[in-house]
């Protein structure tokens, strides 16, 4: 599994994708198999780092399937000893992670699993997603078959 940690004012959210591959399917693969199993097992690696180190609010990080690296945000309240701890974190991953600054403030309308209601229905949220300015969420395919406005 693929791991993405996102910490908003202390709450964190752990979003699932399949694909990562473990330690052990790892050292149990044949020879010359290792390749994307390899750079799947430094991305969980780094980013369980991440959650030993840095796993305060103000911080999110995910991976970057395009650069196959973990990309580390700071919100603008990661400041002084949290920037220095998050830097350190980041530099000691190598060409595994890089760090990124992005304006505002991370905070949290609504996280995974909190109740989302509709006229006549409820549900619950997957996670939020950002596109641009617009704040949205995912949840399951059938609550939007149930309910046309949530």
């Amino acid at each position: 599994m693929r791991f993405t940690r996102l910490s908003f004012r202390g709450a964190a959210i752990v979003v699932a994708a399949v694909g990562l591959t473990s330690a052990a399917a790892l050292a149990a693969s044949p020879a010359g198999a290792h390749s994307r199993a390899d750079s799947d097992a430094r991305l969980a690696a780094a980013m369980q780092s991440l959650d030993r180190s840095v796993a305060f609010a103000g911080t999110a990080w995910g991976v970057d399937a395009a650069s196959n690296q973990v990309v580390v945000s700071v919100d603008r309240t990661i400041t002084g000893s949290h920037l220095t701890a998050v830097r350190a974190a980041v530099q000691r991953l190598g060409s595994t992670a890089r760090l990124q600054a992005v304006a505002g403030t991370f905070h949290l309308d609504i996280s995974g699993g909190d109740a989302i209601y509709g006229t006549q229905f409820r549900c619950s949220l997957g996670f939020n997603v950002i596109s641009g300015s617009t704040h949205y969420f995912l949840t399951a395919g059938h609550c939007g078959k149930a309910e046309p406005r949530w």
